[in-house]
């Protein structure tokens, strides 16, 4: 195994590590706090979910998939800090050029326009950076580009529907901006829009 494999490795279980852990912090504090009722007051609670969310690039007509964890801590009714972290898998068969690492993380405000109720829709814009890597021709033979980091840009918009004291559902469209140069010929989009669906956890974590 030679040290480009070794450190792609490493990179994958820091980034599993990373989305499992953020999956368990809503568990840990649930289990520490009373149930409170989210749609009367958002102020003070969390709200987090992890699920399988696919992506589609505007420049590969396949999909890619993810293992995405977010979360979000509630200043009051009206506004959120949102942080999320995406775990990316292949999709690309070993003869096909495209990206074949796009692991990012995301992080800002979310503005959640309507009143305290159980239907909690929301935009938001978010900066962040992505651990990139992807395959490409050069003079004719399949090269892999070295591991890069890179700035990205997202816009969301969503909902969350609260069905009890700690769940809620929740449905989003992302879309990403950003670009990989690296030390391929041409640069290579990372625009890209994103779902995410699923059950999520939430609960009370400050007055």
């Amino acid at each position: 195994m030679d040290i480009r494999k070794t450190t792609q490795m490493k990179l994958q279980q820091q980034w599993s590590c990373m989305v499992f852990c953020l999956c368990l912090l809503p568990v840990f504090f649930a289990s520490n706090a009373d149930a409170q009722e989210i749609w009367e007051s958002r102020k003070g609670h969390v709200r987090s979910q992890a699920n399988l969310a696919p992506g589609l690039m505007k420049n590969q007509s396949r999909v890619n998939a993810y293992i995405a964890g977010d979360m979000d801590i509630y200043f009051d009714d009206q506004f959120s800090f949102s942080g999320s972290a995406w775990y990316s898998f292949s999709t690309i068969r070993s003869w096909q050029t495209g990206v074949t690492m796009n692991h990012s993380v995301f992080w800002g405000g979310a503005y959640h326009w309507a009143k305290p109720g159980r239907f909690d829709p929301y935009v938001m814009i978010q900066p962040g950076f992505g651990v990139v890597r992807s395959a490409y021709l050069n003079h004719g033979e399949l090269s892999q580009s070295a591991v890069s980091v890179v700035p990205l840009i997202s816009a969301s918009a969503g909902f969350n529907y609260y069905v009890g004291s700690m769940f809620h559902f929740l449905f989003r469209v992302q879309a990403v901006s950003g670009h990989v140069t690296s030390n391929m010929p041409t640069p290579v989009s990372l625009n890209e829009v994103r779902c995410s669906v699923g059950l999520g956890y939430n609960f009370k974590l400050f007055k």
